[in-house]
């Protein structure tokens, strides 16, 4: 009776619950289409500061070209005046942002929010090394991540966890590994160093609770 009774607590106190994923966008694309508005912006914003860059640069390098008149000589003057007033031209013709700049500007902003959609999660799925009596589930999928320390580690099960939509990892296991590299040289000033590489495996089923 008693064995049966910590049974039943075991259920009724694991720490795994029915997570409300219409608050999260645990994909790139959906958190794409929600930021469509901010990153427009950004990007009209990114080309303003970029045409403001080559000016600042076009009358930063005017001003060392005449510097370098009074104090060098002319044949110093000539191609920095002509590097200066590559900047004035680009910024007087610069029409759209390149392919990679639009990237760089999209990524940072989707990261962004994807970190923050995650962390909150983070706080919400459960990660057990067990698996709950009782408990009615639907495996995902057997998920494993590798890092250089726990948190790295964890912090990549639970981002898989999250693409899944899982309300929860268990029978999580957890391995690690160390090897040690020396280095150095032989002779009278010679000098030996050593570090240690650790690398952490963990492993779970990510599972979506039953109603």
């Amino acid at each position: 009776m008693e064995q049966e009774n910590k049974q039943n607590d075991l259920v009724k106190n694991h720490t795994i619950k029915k997570i409300d994923f219409k608050h999260y966008l645990s994909t790139y694309e959906k958190i794409q289409e929600m930021l469509h508005d901010e990153i427009s912006i950004s990007l009209k914003q990114e080309g303003i500061d970029y045409v403001k860059k080559l000016k600042r640069n076009f009358f930063i390098t005017i001003a060392i070209s005449i510097w370098a008149t009074f104090y060098y000589s002319w044949i110093i003057f000539i191609p920095l005046y002509a590097f200066s007033f590559s900047y004035l031209y680009r910024s007087q013709t610069w029409k759209k942002l390149t392919p990679a700049q639009i990237e760089n500007v999209t990524k940072t902003l989707i990261n962004k929010e994807y970190n923050k959609q995650l962390n909150n999660y983070r706080k919400e799925v459960s990660l057990i090394n067990y698996i709950p009596d009782g408990l009615k589930y639907e495996a995902l999928e057997l998920i494993t991540c590798t890092g250089n320390n726990y948190y790295n580690a964890e912090t990549m099960l639970i981002g898989k966890a999250f693409k899944l939509n899982a309300d929860g990892i268990i029978n999580v296991t957890l391995n690690s590994t160390s090897s040690t590299r020396v280095s150095g040289r032989t002779g009278e000033k010679g000098y030996i160093t050593s570090s240690i590489d650790t690398t952490v495996y963990l492993q779970g089923m990510a599972i979506k609770l039953l109603n």
